[in-house]
């Protein structure tokens, strides 16, 4: 569970430094979530891609 705390607060991170606070909420909290569990990681460099990948999506919203 820690694991999973941290790293969605990477996550959280780094999309806030992409975009802003705003982009960060619900779904995804919950895309982080299924990101990190289908590619078994929850390391720094894994939430800096799904921030990229997240932001980089955000016009799909």
């Amino acid at each position: 569970m820690s694991d999973e705390i941290s790293g969605l607060e990477a996550c959280r991170h780094w999309v806030a430094q992409l975009a802003d606070e705003g982009c960060w909420n619900e779904a995804a909290r919950g895309e982080a979530i299924r990101y990190a569990t289908l590619r078994g990681v929850r390391s720094g460099r894994a939430a800096w891609q799904f921030a990229c990948y997240w932001v980089g999506s955000a016009p799909e919203r």
